[in-house]
């Protein structure tokens, strides 16, 4: 049976080696891969957690995102994976979590970028809420010139 890969990309440095890893893992799975990205709204608490009205600034950064997440798929369609792209606007963890449940991914590719406890522990962290909160395999990237103990 395939295993479904979704790959959480944010386009920050560490989004080459993400890939890399992805279509790594995907090709020794024979898997399929599904690239998400999601453009970060924020909860407005006062109207009961709901996220903030869409705007036309959100539908004009979907499309540039949308572009991007189809070179990137070109990569995996090269190394014969299937893959499909996914644009969400919302809130990253919810919204990985989310598809995670709806594709039944068996693993999830996600970098890290490295901030440190103390960030994580003011600011919060993607990785951190969605190792938290899933069942399924996450595999973690580090940022360049960082390995993990």
């Amino acid at each position: 049976m395939k295993k479904t890969f979704l790959v959480a990309i944010d386009f920050s440095a560490v989004t080459n080696d993400v890939v890399d890893a992805a279509v790594s893992f995907a090709s020794a799975f024979k898997g399929h891969v599904i690239l998400l990205h999601v453009i970060h709204r924020p909860l407005d608490i006062s109207a009961g957690n709901a996220l903030l009205e869409n705007n036309p600034e959100d539908v004009i950064r979907a499309n540039a995102v949308a572009a991007r997440l189809r070179d990137i798929e070109k990569l995996f369609e090269q190394a014969s994976l299937p893959c499909r792209t996914s644009v969400k606007v919302g809130v990253p963890v919810i919204s990985i979590l989310d598809e995670i449940k709806s594709s039944k991914a068996d693993y999830v590719v996600m970098g890290s970028h490295g901030h440190g406890r103390i960030y994580d522990a003011l600011v919060g962290s993607t990785v951190g809420g969605v190792i938290k909160k899933t069942a399924c395999c996450v595999i973690l990237v580090p940022p360049e010139g960082r390995a993990y103990s």
